[in-house]
């Protein structure tokens, strides 16, 4: 049996992107027919400062690229429309502005709820000089259940420093690369 992946390649045209992408896994291996399950890509083109030390903030999402039974609302939930089980993935890109290091959490909630053993810690690098800040790589791959039609799915964060942003740049920022967003993807 081979196993075909139903969810499009996602490249978003837009010059400053966060993508994110959901897909449900009980519709995959269906006897080898490939039929597509949920999916849904998701990015966001904003700067996301941090707001305030401890405190939570919730990590914006403003466009859908494509979708199928999973949708994008309120600026932040992602909705789950079928009971199903969904991996996710988000690479989140956190750029430290400050001269000495800041730690920060991602977590997920679900329905509103913290969802329990979800929290990823990270550790930024303090900047490299005053006109070259630092980047750290956050990943969260989560395998889960939404229970019922209409479930919804945030990210989370808080941090140490208000110095502390998911930043969008721009393609060619540096050049020769697409662009880069605060969290990518999402499958």
């Amino acid at each position: 049996m081979e196993w075909e992946n139903p969810v499009p390649s996602v490249s978003p045209a837009d010059e400053r992107t966060l993508r994110v992408i959901f897909a449900s896994l009980q519709d995959w291996s269906k006897n080898g027919a490939g039929e597509p399950g949920y999916y849904g890509s998701f990015y966001d083109t904003t700067d996301q400062p941090l707001a305030a030390t401890g405190t939570a903030q919730v990590v914006a999402i403003n466009s859908v690229y494509t979708n199928n039974g999973v949708s994008l609302t309120g600026g932040s939930r992602v909705v789950l429309d079928h009971a199903a089980v969904y991996t996710m993935t988000a690479l989140i890109s956190v750029k430290n502005s400050d001269n000495a290091p800041h730690d920060c959490t991602f977590w997920l909630r679900l329905n509103g709820v913290d969802y329990p053993q979800s929290a990823v810690f990270c550790s930024v690098p303090a900047r490299k000089s005053s006109g070259a800040p630092s980047f750290a790589p956050v990943s969260i791959t989560f395998t889960g259940e939404a229970q019922n039609n209409g479930d919804y799915v945030e990210i989370w964060w808080h941090g140490a420093s208000t110095l502390l942003t998911l930043e969008a740049q721009p393609i060619g920022s540096p050049s020769l690369n697409p662009a880069w967003a605060p969290y990518r993807d999402w499958e």
